[in-house]
């Protein structure tokens, strides 16, 4: 059984590996100039539905990210 599940897995990273590798899709309007940015950045209440979804993939998000963090983090807003 731990072999199947060996097996599996690195069949998984294999594939995973191989869509990593693809070149990344982009148009005009996916391109954006970074610039130099200093301090913080906060989102409040975001919602985001894909095109012709019924329904948001996210909704009510708050996301804080402070200047010099590697990480984020976000959280549901209660109010709804």
């Amino acid at each position: 059984m731990l072999m199947l599940r060996y097996q599996q897995s690195r069949s998984a990273i294999t594939g995973l590996d191989q869509v990593m590798d693809l070149p990344q899709e982009s148009n005009e309007h996916q391109i954006m100039d970074r610039g130099e940015f200093n301090g913080n950045v906060q989102l409040d209440d975001v919602n985001f539905a894909y095109p012709e979804q019924q329904f948001n993939a996210l909704s009510n998000i708050k996301l804080a990210v402070r200047q010099g963090e590697t990480r984020w983090h976000y959280w549901r807003s209660r109010l709804r």
